[in-house]
């Protein structure tokens, strides 16, 4: 039984032509789907050292992950870096029905 790698690390197979192959997730689309790189190498090592460089290369250093206890602004700017047009409704309960949309 192989080595089990940690998550985010990345795949290394052994193709069936006798090949290396390393797969890494680089980070994700608009859609939530994942973005990867794939190296194909003669030996393991040398699949491991690229996939490490690769990962190292392509992998964006500030990865905002959206979570429930966010606070407003930061969740604000992590929208507008990721592109997603904000829309925001202030409802005023004792305003009956008043609403105004930034």
């Amino acid at each position: 039984m192989g080595r089990t790698r940690k998550s985010g690390e990345g795949t290394v197979r052994l193709k069936k032509n006798g090949r290396w192959k390393g797969r890494v997730v680089i980070g994700y689309d608009d859609k939530s789907l994942p973005k990867t790189k794939n190296v194909l190498t003669k030996t393991k090592a040398e699949c491991v050292e690229k996939l490490n460089a690769l990962k190292n290369t392509a992998t964006p250093t500030t990865a905002v992950k959206v979570r429930a206890d966010m606070p407003f602004g930061d969740w604000m700017a992590s929208a507008q870096t990721r592109g997603q047009a904000v829309k925001i409704i202030f409802v005023c309960i004792f305003c009956q029905g008043w609403t105004m949309f930034l």
